[in-house]
């Protein structure tokens, strides 16, 4: 675990702007996810160590430099580190006069054998894509409590003084392992065997050749592939750090069938690291890392170029273009999806490369959004216009913006997939259990407005605040649910200054998603008051619009077309302008005056039409006709 500990290096040399390489390269017999590369050594004149790291895809990455001076003894932590098929490498890059380096030491504490790390990621997408095999690495012998299914093998590697130097002698050992074995399915009471296989194919790795590397490893999945039906694959792009849930309830919907998915996403937000991980455990989720520098970008504009569409910069339309764009290329897929429009250069790249077929999600009209101001909306309409042909199906939210991208680019309207949320195996009709009443300590007298949501900009939240000071009705409270976007200090503190804090206006933290319908139904009347600042905020059909919906709450929201045609049309509560918060006022206290009990008793004989189990089979007939 000390790796290189006591070797020595000297570095002399007359010109100060010289920069000396050091790299390392490390086989221990752990590995983790945080590491110490510690350095010792003399400085005799003010010097910098800059440490990267290296990773097969990427190549060096950055980790961090720091100035030393003197004797020094620093230490590099190094996260995420990748494991690469040389080993852990890393390049000390040292510039100075007169640097001497006396030790390096790599320490770790986790035991895990990296040879099989790195040939578990090797063979995972095998794995993922033909149902009934399964590889198990371990360091340990094989536990008769590891639960085994059908068709379930595994592989053993305990020792790891039988790893040696080098994964080509794991390689051979799986390899010898998959054509000597033989495969049960016991429900059909027959075994396959692989043992004639292996005399007619020689799988024989003699080089570490990232070539012959890749020759192996197709012969296997053709082996495989002849035996086992292969899984339909899908590879989801989507530039949220906290991951839509739409795309989620997507994913989960398609892994249901038996379809191998994975979305690429950005860095989540610290504090939230494993969150959606948490929340969708079934869906493997991928993010790249928004810290990362990308090497040599012209490069890989070249070798992609006669897959690339023409005419723009893609990072100048989005700066993690190439982010997203090789993590795509690393999961090839039947189908490649982009998830609004920052993704979908990037996936129609991966898209042409995989030969695999394109679909575009567009989660809103994403160029008609007044804070990017008109030169970059601009920019998005052109985008949009060039690359909304590339794709073999289009998707959309709603009707109103189907109906829009149809008109705006000559095309086939959208098919529309709605943001329905799920029951998490609830029964219809939801019944309020006065969750909100019992947590806020609100009568049972009272009656309760509910705004749920990212309590953000561009809500008209403000407004909405401030009209519970000018509202007629004494029994009822505005209650705000939901994580802090950016406005919660400035609303509580619109609320203290009208002295409605905790008497009028009451502020309920975020719940999750398998809990907030219970939630929903304990309010009385559910409000949308968002405003009209843009074509995209005028034709939005919000999450919150279907929460309301499925738990039968009566809803009040501000006049727009789609939140007409499910609240007016479906005699689900009342529309009315929120221009500012008189307005809001003076739709609060109308809505109150209506017969709630009937409307709610209305919207439980409709609930069950906007579930998110009725827009799954919708979009999974979608993706299968993509297929062919």
């Amino acid at each position: 675990e000390e790796g290189l500990n006591g070797i020595c290096y000297n570095f002399r040399n007359s010109n100060s702007n010289k920069i000396w390489d050091l790299k390392t390269g490390f086989w221990l017999t752990g590995e983790s996810n945080s590491y110490q590369y510690i350095i010792s050594g003399q400085a005799e004149d003010e010097a910098t160590l800059s440490l990267y790291k290296y990773d097969n895809f990427k190549g060096y990455c950055k980790v961090k430099t720091k100035r030393v001076y003197g004797n020094f003894n620093v230490a590099f932590k190094v996260d995420e580190m990748p494991f690469s098929q040389y080993g852990l490498v890393f390049c000390l890059q040292v510039s100075g006069t007169k640097v001497k380096i006396k030790t390096i030491v790599l320490k770790n504490h986790e035991e895990f054998i990296p040879q099989v790390q790195y040939l578990k990621e090797k063979f995972d997408y095998l794995k993922r894509e033909c149902d009934g095999v399964d590889v198990y690495f371990s360091t340990k012998k094989y536990n008769e409590d590891i639960p085994c299914y059908d068709w379930f093998n595994h592989v053993e590697f305990h020792e790891a003084s039988e790893i040696g130097a080098s994964p080509d002698i794991l390689l051979k050992r799986f390899i010898a392992f998959i054509t000597n074995q033989s495969f049960d399915q016991t429900r059909k009471n027959s075994k396959l065997s692989l043992e004639a296989l292996s005399k007619k194919h020689v799988l024989n790795l003699g080089t570490r050749s990232k070539q012959k590397v890749r020759s192996i490893l197709l012969k296997m999945e053709q082996l495989l592939y002849k035996h086992f039906p292969k899984k339909k694959t899908v590879t989801m792009l989507v530039p949220d750090d906290r991951i839509d849930r739409r795309v989620l309830f997507e994913a989960r919907a398609l892994v249901k069938l038996g379809w191998r998915v994975v979305v690429i996403a950005a860095t989540a937000r610290e504090g939230e690291e494993f969150l959606d991980e948490s929340l969708f455990p079934d869906v493997a989720i991928v993010r790249i890392d928004t810290s990362y520098v990308i090497p040599d970008i012209d490069r890989i504009k070249s070798k992609l170029e006669r897959y690339t569409p023409q005419g723009y910069d893609w990072r100048e339309v989005y700066w993690y273009h190439y982010h997203f764009l090789i993590k795509a290329l690393q999961y090839p897929a039947d189908i490649i999806v982009a998830h609004d429009l920052p993704v979908l250069a990037a996936a129609v790249i991966a898209a042409n490369f995989h030969k695999a077929r394109l679909v575009y999600d567009a989660h809103e009209l994403y160029p008609e959004q007044f804070h990017f101001g008109e030169e970059r909306s601009e920019l998005y309409r052109q985008v949009e216009t060039k690359l909304i042909l590339e794709p073999n199906l289009v998707i959309t939210v709603n009707e109103s913006i189907a109906n829009e991208m149809a008109k705006r680019y000559q095309i086939q309207p959208p098919e529309v997939i709605l943001n329905a949320p799920d029951l998490y195996n609830r029964s219809l009709p939801i019944k309020s259990k006065n969750l909100l009443r019992i947590s806020l300590g609100i009568n049972e007298s009272t009656r309760i407005l509910l705004f749920q949501g990212s309590i953000s900009l561009s809500r008209n939240l403000e407004n909405l605040v401030e009209a519970m000071s000018l509202i007629k009705r004494d029994d009822v409270v505005l209650v705000i649910m939901g994580p802090d976007g950016g406005k919660y200090n400035e609303l509580q503190e619109i609320a203290q200054k009208l002295a409605l804090f905790n008497t009028k206006v009451f502020f309920h933290p975020s719940v999750s998603q398998d809990n907030i319908l219970d939630y929903t139904a304990s309010a009385d009347v559910g409000i949308i008051p968002y405003p009209h600042i843009d074509l995209n905020s005028i034709m939005c059909s919000p999450n919150k619009l279907f929460e309301y919906l499925v738990a039968s709450l009566p809803i009040l929201a501000n006049k727009s077309p789609e939140l007409v045609r499910f609240v007016s049309d479906q005699q689900a509560g009342m529309v009315h302008s929120m221009k500012n918060a008189l307005e809001i006022a003076e739709g609060i206290d109308k809505v109150f005056a209506l017969d709630l009990k009937q409307i709610r008793q209305n919207m439980e004989r409709k609930c069950s039409d906007f579930i998110w189990d009725v827009q799954a089979k919708k979009l999974v007939n979608l993706y299968k006709s993509v297929l062919g």
